[in-house]
């Protein structure tokens, strides 16, 4: 498991992350009148996969993608103070990445 480098000094940023040995662009939005961070998933090539993943804590978020270039593992937002809190305006996402080969005990 892996913990995803996330940042809450911009509303609005892109990030290339590498999953399971793939790149896939993050692509991270704070909407501001719900107050909740959401996720566009995008392959190496910007090619959207899953657009606006609402970031909510305790939840596989690629659950209900069903596109075959998703990252094969699970990828969960969690609450670092404990307060179970889904990310907002004066936090940023805390995201834990586990890999095809810890889901199947490997």
């Amino acid at each position: 498991m892996r913990q995803i480098p996330t940042t809450a000094d911009q509303v609005l940023y892109q990030q290339v992350t590498t999953l399971d040995g793939r790149d896939y662009v993050m692509t991270f939005s704070l909407n501001l009148r719900d107050g909740r961070w959401y996720l566009d998933l995008a392959d190496q090539d910007a090619v959207m996969i899953a657009p606006n993943i609402p970031l909510v804590i305790n939840w596989d978020l690629l659950r209900r993608v069903l596109d075959p270039r998703r990252p094969p593992g699970k990828l969960v937002c969690v609450d670092p103070t404990g307060k179970d809190q889904d990310p907002g305006p004066s936090m940023a996402p805390t995201l834990l990445y586990l890999e095809a080969a810890e889901l199947a005990g490997g």
